[in-house]
């Protein structure tokens, strides 16, 4: 093995493809135990450079994501999904993402399907109301 193999052009090309793959891993932490492994093992490649890509191949293959890496690999739930996580979690502890999903179930301008609200036990929600608050007697 060369003395100073990996060199720092190799570990930062292979740190390069680890960050696109979204791989969390230190190349140059693992440099040093891909020379220290070679040293131990006697190991003798005919090209270095080629046995060095190898083995960081597999490394960053088998790395957890990072987590933006991660997320972005998830499959996107479908529009009727994510409505019902949101109404279960709403059922179950109060809390609506409005941010997300417009106003809560119950409001006016809720935008959650009506058939999903009446799936989860929700009233939809009010259409225009026909009562005349200005009639006498009506707002009593």
């Amino acid at each position: 093995m060369p003395d100073d193999f990996p060199t720092e052009a190799l570990i930062a090309e292979q740190q390069a493809k680890a960050r696109d793959a979204g791989a969390n891993v230190d190349i140059r932490r693992f440099a040093a135990y891909f020379r220290d492994q070679c040293l131990a093992k006697d190991h003798r490649y005919a090209d270095w450079t080629a046995a060095w890509r190898n083995w960081c191949r597999g490394k960053i293959a088998d790395a957890p994501k990072t987590p933006m890496a991660a997320l972005a690999a998830r499959p996107a739930l479908p529009e009727d999904e994510r409505w019902r996580r949101w109404l279960r979690e709403f059922r179950q502890n109060g809390h609506w993402p409005s941010d997300d999903a417009g106003p809560r179930p119950g409001h006016p301008a809720c935008r959650v399907p009506p058939a999903l609200l009446a799936e989860f036990g929700f009233a939809p929600p009010p259409a225009n109301d026909p009562t005349d608050l200005f009639d006498r007697g009506a707002a009593a």
